[in-house]
């Protein structure tokens, strides 16, 4: 399950979804598609407030369970893989402005 899916799979309100992450569900569902529709070696051009809402998906995300365990059950990645990639996210937007 990607970690788009399971944001959107959460009970939770639209409005608690999008105080979370900064759009709604069906924004997330369109980067998303976005994503997977790419064939791999295709660039995928994103705005910053793209790359802020694939930034806190990744982040929120961490923090709707409990124990590292049920997180990687559900998404098959460990919190640091996940939080690696986020980092490693914001540092190529900084070289990429600087």
């Amino acid at each position: 399950m990607s970690v788009a899916e399971l944001m959107r799979s959460l009970p939770m309100s639209s409005r608690e979804f999008e105080a979370q992450v900064g759009v709604s569900r069906d924004a997330v569902s369109r980067i998303e598609s976005r994503l997977s529709s790419s064939d791999g070696g295709a660039e995928i051009e994103f705005t910053m407030a793209e790359i802020h809402v694939i930034h806190a998906l990744l982040m929120v995300a961490q923090n709707q369970f409990g124990s590292e365990e049920d997180f990687y059950v559900r998404v098959g990645f460990f919190r640091d893989s996940i939080t690696g990639l986020a980092k490693g996210i914001v540092r190529a937007v900084g070289q990429l402005f600087t």
